[in-house]
């Protein structure tokens, strides 16, 4: 791990106190920006928190080789008799500590970091997003950029070239890319924020060839058809003009019983 030194020890003490599973919902709780170290006579690893999200981590034991991402926590939680020390940092100072260390962020937060940012062309407070609506208006625009969902624990992307999207991830509690992205979007939709940007062509070719694992496959492309196509058919069935959305899941799920 790359750190800077103008991080603050605000503590330090041995695993006999707290279990790490333990340490780590605390910071979740606190909303915690800042890493932890855990060692031991021969294991030195870092957990990293971006406000009590966990966002990356690396683990090395010995003279091995250094592990990172969801692969190094899934080690640093079989760790046994080690030391801690937390240091936090300020928002800024994380944000350089995440642009310092990008192969330890877990997946979807190493993308995000590499995203350009772009000029922002919209923003919508909406009480449930329809993705089909926003991807017919990106595709109408030719937007080259992506569209971004915030919802209240987590965000999730779709990047779009020329208007077709072509990827999409999600940030937060969860880290997911692909179709899991789309397939956890849709079944976690509520209140949110959507914004789009734009973005030069060049960077974000280079962007995209940059990140496969983010591609959305033709599973995915049905789901998003299947799925919106049919919500907007039953909600007009049903008259609803601004469902809760319980009422959404219900027919969606009934809907879909029928199909099968």
């Amino acid at each position: 791990m790359i750190l800077p030194k103008e991080g603050t020890l605000i503590s330090s003490f041995s695993q006999n106190e707290v279990e790490i599973d333990t340490l780590i919902r605390e910071k979740q709780k606190d909303k915690f920006n800042g890493y932890i170290k855990i060692s031991t006579h021969n294991i030195e690893s870092y957990i990293i928190f971006e406000n009590g999200i966990l966002v990356g981590a690396t683990y090395k034991k010995g003279k091995g080789k250094i592990k990172k991402g969801k692969d190094a926590l899934n080690n640093i939680k079989s760790i046994e008799k080690s030391n801690f020390a937390i240091f936090e940092y300020s928002p800024y100072q994380l944000r350089y500590i995440k642009e310092l260390n990008l192969e330890a962020l877990f997946t979807s937060f190493r993308i995000m970091t590499e995203l350009p940012k772009g000029k922002r062309v919209k923003k919508k407070k909406v009480k449930i997003p329809d993705l089909r609506n926003a991807l017919t208006e990106m595709g109408s625009k030719f937007l080259s950029g992506y569209a971004k969902f915030s919802m209240e624990d987590y965000n999730f992307y779709i990047i779009a070239k020329e208007g077709a999207p072509m990827a999409c991830f999600v940030v937060g509690k969860e880290d997911f890319t692909s179709d899991e992205a789309l397939q956890y979007f849709l079944n976690n939709l509520g209140p949110c924020i959507i914004e789009m940007f734009s973005l030069e062509q060049n960077e974000l070719i280079e962007f995209l060839k940059s990140h496969n694992e983010m591609s959305i496959t033709e599973d995915g492309f049905d789901i998003v058809h299947r799925v919106y196509m049919s919500r907007d058919l039953l909600l007009k069935a049903h008259r609803l003009k601004d469902p809760e959305k319980k009422v959404i899941d219900r027919i969606l799920k009934n809907f879909k019983e029928d199909e099968e």
